[in-house]
Parts: structure tokens; C-alpha cells; sequence
């Protein structure tokens, strides 16, 4: 867990509310913001992705990259926090993702 006044990097989306934010508040202390460009998937793509690329229920969660799988794991877990998804199912997810991610698709 980071604490107040430590360093760490942070990879947001292109365009992110959130790197304003960040730059200009003193509470935090940014040494560096990596901007990620949003990882694309359209519905004609989406429909191509074998079922080996999903990670959950009915072609749902894609962890066909690493930026898929990385946003598996977090609406996993808010679904799970939102009583919508079991935590197995979510475990099974975030398994899924996880080796999508050590591999680095």
C-alpha cells in the first residue's frame, strides 16, 4: 500500500481527468504520469476473439491483451463488491487475467 508523500508511477487513459488532477494536487506527490492509450475492441473484433479469450461467462470479461485483462480483474471485482458476481467466478476471471498479464500479450 503507497503512503502519503511516496513516489510511484501512474499509467492512465489518454485524455484522463484524472492527470490534472494529480499534477496540480499536493496531496500526492507524482514523479511521473504515463499516459496509455485506451486499448481498443470493437464489436466486429470482439465477435472474431475465440472463446479462449474471454475470461468469463458467456464471452464475457476479453483478456485478449493486457490492458483487457488489467480492466478484467478491476470489473471483476467491482461486481463482486456489488453483489452481481460470486468470488469464485470472479477468482476464475482473475486467474484468466492474470495469465494474460505475466505473459504480455
Amino acid at each position: 500500500m503507497l503512503k502519503l508523500g511516496e513516489e510511484f508511477t501512474l499509467a492512465i487513459p489518454e485524455g484522463h481527468p484524472w492527470a490534472e488532477f494529480l499534477g496540480v494536487n499536493p496531496q500526492f506527490r507524482v514523479t511521473k504520469i504515463v499516459e496509455a492509450p485506451m486499448a481498443k475492441l470493437t464489436t466486429k473484433a470482439r465477435k472474431k476473439l475465440p472463446k479462449g479469450e474471454f475470461a468469463g461467462p458467456g464471452r464475457s470479461y476479453p483478456v485478449n491483451d493486457k490492458a483487457h485483462a488489467a480492466n478484467a480483474k478491476a470489473r471483476a471485482t467491482q461486481m463482486v463488491e456489488k453483489g452481481k458476481l460470486s468470488p469464485s467466478a470472479a477468482a476464475k476471471i482473475k486467474a484468466k487475467a492474470n495469465k494474460v498479464l505475466k505473459k504480455g500479450k
